[in-house]
C-alpha cells in the first residue's frame, strides 16, 4: 500500500496526497461535448471542450472539482483544432465555424484570464474557399504562425492549397504564403525550427482514392522565401520488411521537435501493407516516424497489435509529446483489441524509437456511476510534478484524466488471474465479470466501480479498476465549542476519527486536512494516526485531534476541513470555536529603570514590581541578573515563584559605579505569560564632581587703617558630578565674610558656580594674612583653603616749617643784585602714614631751589616722625 507523507505545523496542520488519480467525465449545459486540450495550471486544470459546435473552457481543481466554465462563440459554430498557451500565459485558438459557407477559420486570443483580447478572420486570405485552421505555434519573435488549408467547397475543383499566416503578437498581419498543392489536403500541425517552419498535412491521392502525409519546410520571407525540401512519407521503409503504402488515413495531430535536427511525428493508418508476413493480418497501426531536417532521413515504428505493442487498432489523430525526461508519449484511442474494449491508450517509447517503456489502455465512464463508454484521448500535457494530463471524448461526454508519470491509476485498485485471461470461458472476481458474448465485454457488476484499463502479460493479466471511498467522520456533523480558555494556554485535545467505510469498494485517500477561513492561528492540530496512514482500506481508520490555543481574548472559530477521493463527499467540514480570556498576564513597573548621576563610589537602589494581572496563576522561571555595576540586591520575587491573579512581588537593583562614564544593562524575568520573556532595561552615569576656586588666593593689598576693602571668591564644579557645598569656614579679623551666594548645603551641577564676598578693614599697621576654608564632597580636594593677606596703613599728614599757608611767606630780605641768599624750608610728616612727595615744582626766578643741598626730592617718602 502506498503511504503518503504529512505535515503538521504549531499553528495549523495540512496533509496532500501526489498520487490521487483524477477521473472526471462532464458534459457543457447537457449537450454532447468533446475535450480538445488539456493546460495543467498550478491550482488545477484547464480544459478546452467543443460542444455542440461552440467553444468552451471547463477549469478543475487539483482534485478534479469543476470551479466554473464559460463559452465563446455561439451555435453557429466554435469547433476548436488547436489551442496553445502563449508567453503571457493567455492562449491562443485556432478552429472553425462549420456553419459558415465557405467555411472559416478563426483565431482568437485570450488573455490569462480568460478576456477576449482579439480575434482574425481567416477569410481575409481567400474569402471564396473553405479556409480551414488546425496547427498553431508562437515563433521565437514572440508572434504567432497559423497553418491553413483552403479548397473550394466542390472538393474537385482542383488548386486546394496549403497556406501560412505569420501573426504579430498583438494579432495584426506580417506575411501569409500559399503552397498550391493540386489535389485535396489536410493540414495538422506547423512547427518552427530555426528560420524555417515545417508544415504537416496529409494529400489525397484521387487516382487510388488513398491518402498520404506531406512533410514541406518553408524558408522564413526574410530568409529566402522558398520551400526548402517536400516529401511524401508514401514508400518509406522500416524494420527492413515493411514499406508503408502510400494509403495512410488523414489522421494526425502534431509535431514534435526532439533537437535541432530531428522531428517526430505520428500518424494513422488503416492499412500498412499487403504483404504484413507470416501469421499477421491486415490492420489499423499508428505509424511514428523521426525525420531530419534535411528531409534525407528517417527512422519510423509501427504500433500494430501483432508484435506485442498492444495497440491493435486506432481512431482518431494520435497524440505526440515529448516528455521532461526526453522520452516520447503517445496518447489516442485504441478501436478495438483482443479483449472487445475500445478506448484511450498511452504508450511511453524512448526518442529514438528503440524501445516501449510502458503502455496502457483506459476506459472511461460517463460518470463516476455509470457503466463504461469508451474513450479518445485529444490532448496530453505534462504537469510541473510530472504527472499526465490526458484530456479528450467518450460519445458524449468530454474527460478529464490526471495519471501518475508512469501512467497509472494510483488510489485504485487492481485485479490479477494468472494465467491470461481465456475468452472461451467467464471469468468473474468479486466486482468485475468477463462477459464471453460475441463482443467478449468486460463490465463492472458494482455501480461504484469503473473500469480503467486491462494490462496482459505472458504469465497474468491485470484488470485496473477506480474503486469508489465512502469518507465517515466522527463527530460529525461537527460544531464543537472549547469554551473559555486562557490566553496562552491549550484546550483539551478533541479527537476526530476518519474511516474508510462500510460502502467503500477501494481506498480512501485523504488527500487534505487543513483549518479553512476565521481564526486559524488560534487552533492547532495533530495528524496523530493519519501521518502514517493516509491511505485507508475499507474498514480501517485513523485519528487526528484538534486543539484550542487562543492567542488574543475574544470568539474564536475556524473550519476543519477533510478532502479525500470520495466521490460522494470530497470536502467535508466542520466547525470548532472557542473564546480566548485573559489568562496569565504579566506586568512589570517600570520596564526601564534610569538611576541618574551616582557618585563614584557611593550606591543607589530601586525597586521594581511585578504582577500578575492576568485571570490565572503567573508562574516566573528565572529572573535574571544584570551585569555589573548593577546588581540585583533584594526583593521578595524568586525564581519559580507562583503569583495568583492580583499578587505582586518586588526586585531590588543596585547601581554602584566605580569608575566615570554611562553604564547600561539589562535582565529578562522569563514566566508562562504569552509574552514572555520580558527585558528590563537599566542605565546609570557614574560622576565624580571638582571643586574649582578663582581666585586661588586673595590679596587685598595696602588699606588705609579703618577703612574697607572688598574681594569676591568664586566657586565652580568643573566636575560631572554634583558638587555639594559642606561648611564655609570664616576668616580671622581683620578680615570678615560678608556675603556671597555660596551656602552650606548647596548643590552645584556641572560649570554651576557660587560666590563669597570677603572684607578686609585694618585697624592698626602692618601687614596681616587668614585662610577661609570651603568644605565639599570634592574627593580629591574635601577641604579648600583660599589664602587672604592685607596691609593696614595709616594718615600722613605734613607740616612745615615755616608754616605755609593764606598769607605765609619766606622771606629773603634785601639781597644785593649778582649776590645769593638761602633760606632753609623743612617738610615734615607729622602723620601716622607714609607721606609721599609727589611733586615739588621751582619757583619763578629769581627764586630757586637748591637742588645739590636739598633733601627733598619728587617721589621722596617720609615716614611718619
Amino acid at each position: 500500500m502506498k503511504k503518503v507523507l504529512l505535515l503538521s505545523v504549531f499553528f495549523a496542520f495540512f496533509l496532500s496526497s501526489s498520487g490521487q488519480t483524477i477521473e472526471r467525465v462532464f458534459q457543457v449545459n447537457n449537450e454532447p461535448t468533446e475535450g480538445n486540450a488539456v493546460f495543467p495550471l498550478d491550482d488545477g486544470y484547464l480544459v478546452l471542450t467543443n460542444h455542440n459546435g461552440k467553444l468552451n473552457f471547463t477549469k478543475f481543481d487539483l482534485l478534479g472539482k469543476p470551479l466554473f466554465s464559460k463559452d465563446f462563440y455561439d451555435a453557429n459554430g466554435g469547433w476548436p483544432h488547436s489551442a496553445i498557451r502563449t508567453n503571457d500565459g493567455g492562449y491562443l485558438i485556432v478552429g472553425l465555424r462549420e456553419a459558415d459557407r465557405p467555411q472559416k477559420g478563426y483565431i482568437i486570443k485570450l488573455s490569462q484570464s480568460l478576456a477576449f483580447e482579439w480575434g482574425w478572420n481567416v477569410a481575409h486570405i481567400d474569402p471564396t474557399v473553405d479556409l480551414w485552421v488546425s496547427g498553431v505555434r508562437q515563433t521565437s519573435d514572440g508572434g504567432y504562425i497559423v497553418l491553413v488549408k483552403g479548397q473550394y467547397f466542390d472538393r474537385n475543383t482542383t488548386e486546394p492549397f496549403f497556406g501560412l499566416v505569420k501573426l504579430s503578437a498583438a494579432g495584426t498581419l506580417e506575411w501569409q504564403r500559399r503552397i498550391v498543392a493540386t489535389v485535396q489536403t489536410e493540414v495538422f500541425d506547423v512547427l518552427q525550427v530555426g528560420n524555417q517552419y515545417v508544415i504537416y498535412g496529409g494529400i489525397y491521392l484521387g487516382s487510388s482514392s488513398s491518402w498520404d502525409l506531406y512533410m514541406g519546410v518553408v524558408n522564413d520571407p526574410d530568409h529566402g522565401d522558398s520551400i526548402a525540401w517536400q516529401v511524401w512519407i508514401g514508400g518509406l521503409h522500416f524494420d527492413g520488411a515493411y514499406t508503408i503504402e502510400p494509403v495512410i488515413y488523414p489522421n494526425a495531430s502534431n509535431l514534435v521537435q526532439l533537437d535541432s535536427n530531428w522531428i517526430g511525428l505520428a500518424a494513422y493508418t488503416k492499412s500498412y501493407g499487403s504483404n504484413p508476413g507470416a501469421g499477421e493480418t491486415d490492420g489499423n497501426a499508428i505509424l511514428l516516424i523521426l525525420l531530419d531536417m534535411s528531409g534525407t532521413s528517417a527512422l519510423v515504428k509501427m504500433l500494430d497489435g501483432v508484435k506485442n505493442d498492444r495497440i491493435a487498432g486506432t481512431y482518431g489523430g494520435p497524440n505526440l509529446l515529448r516528455l521532461s525526461d526526453g522520452n516520447l508519449l503517445l496518447g489516442g484511442m485504441s478501436e478495438s483489441n483482443t479483449y472487445g474494449l475500445p478506448g484511450a491508450y498511452l504508450v511511453k517509447l524512448a526518442p529514438d524509437l528503440s524501445s516501449i517503456l510502458w503502455q496502457h489502455e483506459y476506459f472511461i465512464g460517463n460518470s463516476p456511476f455509470g457503466t463504461y463508454s469508451g474513450g479518445l484521448a485529444f490532448s496530453l500535457a505534462e504537469t510541473a510534478a510530472g504527472k499526465i494530463a490526458m484530456a479528450g471524448k467518450t460519445p458524449s461526454h468530454a474527460f478529464l484524466t490526471v495519471l501518475s508519470g508512469s501512467g497509472a491509476n494510483e488510489g485504485g485498485c487492481t485485479y490479477q488471474v494468472s494465467p491470461v485471461v481465456s475468452l472461451s470461458a467467464p471469468f468473474t472476481p468479486d466486482i468485475v465479470s468477463l462477459i464471453p458474448d460475441s463482443t467478449f465485454r468486460l463490465v463492472s457488476t458494482d455501480p461504484r466501480v469503473v473500469l480503467t484499463s486491462i494490462t496482459p502479460t505472458a504469465s497474468s493479466t491485470t484488470i485496473n479498476l477506480i474503486c469508489y471511498a465512502d469518507l465517515e467522520v466522527s463527530p460529525s456533523p461537527l460544531d464543537h465549542n472549547f469554551g473559555e480558555i486562557p490566553v496562552g494556554t491549550a484546550s483539551v485535545p478533541l479527537e476526530i476519527t476518519i474511516s474508510n467505510g462500510s460502502g467503500a469498494t477501494g481506498s480512501l485517500v485523504i488527500g487534505e486536512i487543513n483549518f479553512v477561513g476565521g481564526d486559524q492561528v488560534d487552533f492547532s492540530g495533530n495528524l496523530g494516526s493519519c501521518a502514517s496512514h493516509s491511505i485507508l482500506d475499507p474498514g480501517e481508520s485513523c485519528k487526528i485531534s484538534v486543539a484550542f490555543s487562543p492567542h488574543s481574548t475574544g470568539e474564536k472559530s475556524t473550519t476543519v476541513e477533510i478532502v479525500t477521493n470520495d466521490p460522494n463527499e470530497p470536502r467535508w467540514t466542520g466547525t470548532i470555536r472557542g473564546t480566548g480570556l485573559v489568562g496569565q498576564d504579566i506586568s512589570v513597573s517600570p520596564l526601564a529603570v534610569s538611576f541618574g548621576d551616582v557618585r563614584v563610589g557611593l550606591a543607589s537602589t530601586q525597586t521594581i514590581t511585578v504582577q500578575n494581572v492576568g485571570s490565572a496563576d503567573l508562574h516566573l522561571g528565572t529572573i535574571g541578573s544584570p551585569s555589573a555595576p548593577f546588581d540585583r540586591t533584594g526583593g521578595t520575587c524568586a525564581n519559580s515563584q507562583t503569583l495568583a491573579p492580583g499578587g505582586n512581588c518586588t526586585i531590588a537593583i543596585t547601581f554602584s559605579p566605580q569608575a566615570r562614564g554611562v553604564f547600561s544593562s539589562s535582565f529578562e524575568i522569563i514566566s508562562d505569560d504569552p509574552d514572555s520573556p520580558l527585558t528590563i532595561l537599566l542605565s546609570g552615569t557614574g560622576t565624580l564632581p571638582k571643586i574649582s576656586v578663582e581666585p586661588p588666593t586673595v590679596s587685598f593689598g595696602e588699606v588705609v587703617l579703618h577703612t574697607t576693602s572688598l574681594q569676591t571668591i568664586t566657586i565652580r564644579n568643573s566636575g560631572d558630578g554634583h558638587l555639594e557645598l559642606g561648611s564655609i569656614g570664616s576668616p580671622q579679623a581683620p578680615f570678615s565674610r560678608t556675603g556671597g551666594t555660596c551656602e552650606e548645603g548647596l548643590s552645584l551641577g556641572h560649570d554651576e558656580s557660587c560666590t563669597i564676598q570677603l572684607a578686609f578693614t585694618p585697624t592698626t599697621v602692618g601687614s596681616f594674612s587668614s585662610t577661609i576654608d570651603i568644605a565639599s564632597n570634592d574627593p580629591d580636594d574635601p577641604l579648600k583653603q583660599v589664602p587672604l593677606s592685607g596691609n593696614g596703613t595709616g594718615i600722613p599728614e605734613i607740616s612745615t616749617d615755616p608754616p605755609v599757608g593764606p598769607g605765609a611767606e619766606l622771606d629773603f630780605g634785601k639781597v644785593l643784585v649778582g649776590e645769593t641768599s638761602s633760606k632753609t624750608f623743612t617738610i615734615e610728616n607729622v602723620g601716622t602714614g607714609d607721606l609721599v612727595l609727589k611733586t615739588m615744582e621751582s619757583p619763578p626766578p629769581p627764586f630757586s631751589i637748591d637742588s645739590l643741598s636739598s633733601t627733598c626730592t619728587n617721589g621722596k617718602v617720609l615716614t611718619p616722625g
